[in-house]
């Protein structure tokens, strides 16, 4: 008999949602709820074809995110990051960002090039992590989800101004959409 796993896909918020915008709370232990949690933050980001989400990003105030594999490495499997502290950040590096949360809006974004992260893992092991290039970027983007910070807070004034009516005019379109 063949079982057949249902994912689970949690519920994107979008710019304006207030729990975008505050800091996350750490996570005192790890129980079978925060690793549900992760498999479904998992399964979102994948159906939605994201390189990372934060727990904050489906309605959760917790302090944990999820990086792709795709951006990891296969082999390697998903980054699971819980209540993770910056260690040292090196370098900068200017690239394209988008976010699952702001989607159809993309910004070059001035980022450092490498990152030190100390964190949790789902195992509840201390861990250390020594990252650059994409990796590096998604964990920054990450990690400022977590304390209540967007992409966008990162480019000038003009053009947050422009790619915010942007998102407005490609929001309210799939809203309709999906509506209809």
């Amino acid at each position: 008999m063949r079982v057949w796993k249902v994912k689970k896909i949690l519920e994107i918020r979008y710019y304006g949602d207030p729990i975008l915008r505050k800091e996350t709370k750490p996570v005192k232990r790890i129980t079978k709820e925060i690793k549900d949690l992760v498999v479904q933050m998992i399964d979102t980001m994948e159906f939605f074809e994201g390189a990372g989400i934060a727990a904050n990003q489906v309605g959760e105030n917790l302090s944990i995110f999820v990086v792709s594999k795709k951006v990891v490495g296969e082999e390697k499997g998903h980054l699971v990051v819980i209540n993770p502290e910056i260690v040292d950040i090196r370098g900068q590096i200017l690239m394209e960002e988008g976010c699952l949360s702001i989607p159809g809006v993309y910004a070059e974004v001035e980022r450092a090039e490498f990152v030190d992260l100390k964190y949790i893992n789902l195992k509840g092991e201390n861990d250390f992590l020594k990252a650059d290039s994409l990796l590096a970027r998604v964990i920054l983007h990450e990690y400022d989800h977590l304390k209540g910070f967007l992409f966008l807070d990162r480019v000038d004034r003009d053009t947050r101004r422009i790619l915010l009516a942007r998102f407005r005019k490609n929001f309210e379109s799939e809203i309709s959409r999906i509506k209809v």
